[in-house]
């Protein structure tokens, strides 16, 4: 390949890279004289080991995005023919090689050594990059990634969605790639209020499987979003492609990925064609049973009087597409903002509880800010993917920050909150995740979902300076005892004596957000994964940050204890259990704390979509959470800039976490939520042996599932499948597996399925 076209194929790509903008709100930076990093002492602890300390899967000089920004590039493979984890990701393997798609096969029996499937799945001539990962039932990987299948026709410089999958021929894994597709040919017209408009190039995509309305079938979808507009304003909207196919199609190679249906969605392709006001999404695609979804927020301003008039409308957004993507596209939006305040400083004679003073800590020269004026939103949240539950619940981690009304936020000020939508319900749930308040008052319960004022129950969200939501400053300038004396707090002491201190996260992959030349870091180096939940209820959330590293790097001589930290991501990994509540205290992998990490710098890190879980002698609960990793050499991103190109390394490592702390299972719970048409109740005796009894209630007739499942996951008896009228049922155990073998004593899983809703209880056999 000629040089000429190398470089045209590496901006073009590059593009892709730069397509995340920033804020409409102006970044106000904060002087972090008063700023210190938040240590937990909040929530529950979940203690971990690693039972496979960190190997590398392949050298790679490439250190953004290795996997999808929108979906989970590992899953997890539990069938007759491969158990493991099946990985997606992209990878440069020498400083001037092109950025390459891998597919990995990780089985879970460790004897001393991995054999790791590892190969590329493309053509040598193509830049592969952002790749999203989907398992079959019978656990064969489809994966799709952005490229450029029309490199040869230099008129055609637009980049397209890449398709193809693993056959996985007589139970061998990576033993047969299928071709490359293109899963559609540019352009393609879509209709927007009468009007024909044409989508060239579609990027960022997230591949998922759900069940087909066809007997015998399964459904993939497709997710793209168009990068072009018909406006000069950002506002990305989304094609999804689907097709049916069957596993003996896959096996045998027959499936050419070449009839696409597709689906868009009418109020984003309205507007993507505005011409007066902008909406910047931020969303991530999801497919759960028979029901599309496509998830997050958005920004909106007015462009007509040609400066940005922010709009206030509702800005958490659920589009949901039932029938298998042939139904129509419905919206549930609600506000994303909680009231805050302007914390004024504080005389500290005394004790913090002293007068106020009438200087307020947001307060400029030029910028008097009421406390009306500020709010907690969402903010530089771009990258997250979303998880879902036993009772069909949609889970969508989101950065929120400080801001206010007059167009500003303040970067150093983030959380970490999780969103939840119950569609049998179309209700909003808000829970925190890190930090949290000394005296957690959420979950904050949303109502009014279809856009009406959003009612927050007078909830205390977490504020940076009062931990506890005492309402009083947990800690002041000068901690009380001013004498006049310089404390080296500033070479101007009283300019900051009373000032409240702030006790914040940075959570993003590099310290300094001035670091790029436009400014636009932190919606390029933010990243959130969460898991689904597995058959015991637990998730886990995974984010990165570098507040230690910001800390010493703006004041190496006040936080000189952080000096360790100075080029170190951390990861930080938190969970709850029986899909609860509460989030536990996050953990936090590092190479100054964790020895299995020493001279290592994790960044872009991914668990697996589900976490596994044993028992130990004691029934105690563990956790076992996959992870993959991009282990990065030099601190920052050289594709972005920041720091030089130097051969790294892709990682996988897994942890056993310890959920003998979680809080009470409310494993009930899920029979309590308004407008279920089923009740799961727990099996009679518990324990038992042989046999028990499990009975259930259908309030509505429909197709009913109950089947038994061991602790790994695995699928032992299937009890029910069948038609049921309303009314109640039950239905014997006794104790023997699909192959009418005896199953060996252990705890076990049943789990019931009608319609949307599904339940999982856990019972006994002891013999």
């Amino acid at each position: 390949m000629n040089k000429t076209f190398v470089l045209i194929m590496l901006i073009v790509c590059t593009r892709s890279l730069f397509a995340d903008t920033d804020s409409f709100l102006n970044m106000q930076s904060l002087d972090e004289i008063s700023l210190k990093p938040y240590q937990s002492q909040t929530s529950w602890e979940a203690p971990f080991e690693f039972s496979t300390n960190p190997i590398s899967l392949k050298t790679n000089y490439y250190d953004y995005f290795i996997g999808s920004v929108g979906s989970m590039p590992m899953q997890r493979s539990i069938t007759d023919m491969l158990n493991g984890n099946w990985f997606v990701y992209s990878a440069k393997y020498t400083h001037n090689s092109k950025l390459r798609t891998y597919k990995a096969f990780i089985p879970l029996e460790y004897n001393g050594t991995f054999n790791i499937s590892n190969l590329p799945f493309g053509f040598d001539d193509l830049w592969e990059e952002l790749p999203s990962l989907a398992l079959t039932e019978g656990g064969r990987p489809f994966l799709a990634y952005q490229t450029d299948l029309d490199f040869l026709h230099q008129d055609e410089p637009y980049l397209e969605i890449g398709f193809g999958y693993d056959a996985v021929v007589a139970g061998v894994a990576l033993a047969q790639n299928s071709d490359l597709f293109s899963v559609f040919d540019a352009p393609l017209n879509i209709a927007v209020n009468g009007t024909s408009h044409q989508i060239s190039e579609l990027l960022n995509p997230t591949i998922q499987i759900g069940p087909s309305p066809e007997n015998g079938h399964q459904r993939v979808y497709i997710c793209g979003q168009n990068s072009c507009n018909d406006t000069e304003y950002s506002s990305a909207n989304i094609v999804v492609f689907y097709q049916d196919f069957t596993e003996e199609e896959i096996e045998y190679q027959t499936f050419t990925g070449d009839s696409w249906e597709y689906t868009t969605i009418p109020v984003l392709n309205e507007w993507n064609t505005s011409t007066t006001e902008c909406r910047k999404p931020f969303m991530a695609f999801k497919v759960f049973e028979d029901a599309l979804y496509y998830v997050g927020y958005h920004e909106a301003v007015d462009f007509q009087l040609d400066y940005k008039n922010i709009i206030a409308e509702p800005s958490i957004d659920v589009f949901v597409c039932d029938n298998y993507g042939e139904g129509q596209w419905e919206q549930h939006s609600v506000w994303d903002s909680f009231q805050s305040y302007n914390p004024n400083y504080v005389n500290p004679t005394g004790f913090h509880t002293g007068r106020f003073m009438e200087r307020e800590y947001f307060d400029t020269p030029i910028n008097d800010l009421d406390d009306e004026d500020m709010y907690i939103g969402i903010g530089q949240s771009s990258h997250f993917n979303v998880g879902v539950d036993g009772m069909g619940r949609l889970h969508i981690p989101a950065l929120f920050t400080q801001k206010t009304y007059s167009g500003y936020y303040y970067p150093e000020l983030h959380t970490i909150k999780e969103i939840i939508f119950n569609p049998l319900t179309d209700g909003f749930t808000i829970q925190e995740v890190y930090p949290q308040s000394d005296n957690p008052t959420f979950p904050v319960q949303f109502t009014s979902p279809n856009g009406g004022l959003s009612v927050h129950n007078n909830r205390t969200p977490w504020y940076w300076w009062d931990a506890d939501s005492d309402g009083i400053y947990d800690e002041v300038l000068d901690d009380g005892t001013w004498d006049n004396i310089d404390d080296n707090i500033t070479p101007a002491d009283t300019d900051y004596w009373g000032r409240p201190v702030l006790k914040t996260i940075w959570p993003f992959q590099y310290w300094d957000e001035y670091a790029l030349a436009d400014n636009s870091l932190l919606p390029k180096l933010n990243h959130l994964s969460i898991t689904n939940t597995n058959y015991e209820g637990m998730m886990a959330i995974v984010w990165h940050d570098t507040q230690k590293s910001r800390l010493y790097n703006q004041n190496p001589l006040k936080y000189a204890e952080l000096a360790p930290y100075e080029e170190t991501i951390e990861t930080k990994i938190a969970f709850k259990n029986d899909m609860g509540l509460v989030w536990s205290d996050p953990i936090s992998l590092n190479n100054v704390e964790t020895p299995e990490l020493a001279g290592q710098n994790p960044s872009f890190a991914y668990p697996s979509n589900e976490i596994d879980f044993f028992y130990d002698s004691w029934y105690n609960p563990y956790g076992v959470l996959y992870l993959v990793y991009n282990d990065d050499t030099s601190y920052g991103s050289s594709i972005l800039g920041i720091g030089p190109e130097t051969a790294g390394a892709i990682k996988y490592a897994v942890l056993n976490v310890d959920f003998s702390d979680a809080p009470a299972s409310i494993e009930n719970k899920d029979n309590d939520v308004a407008g279920n048409n089923t009740v799961l109740n727990q099996n009679y005796p518990n324990p038992f042996n042989p046999e028990t009894t499990i009975s259930f209630i259908t309030k509505e007739a429909g197709d009913v599932f109950l089947d038994i499942y061991n602790i790994k996951g695995q699928k032992v008896k299937s009890l029910v499948n069948e038609f049921k009228e309303a009314g109640n049922h039950q239905v014997v155990w006794n104790g023997k597996d699909n192959n009418n073998h005896n199953v060996v004593s252990g705890i076990y899983l049943y789990k019931i399925r009608s319609g949307k809703f599904s339940s999982t209880r856990k019972m006994i056999l002891m013999k």
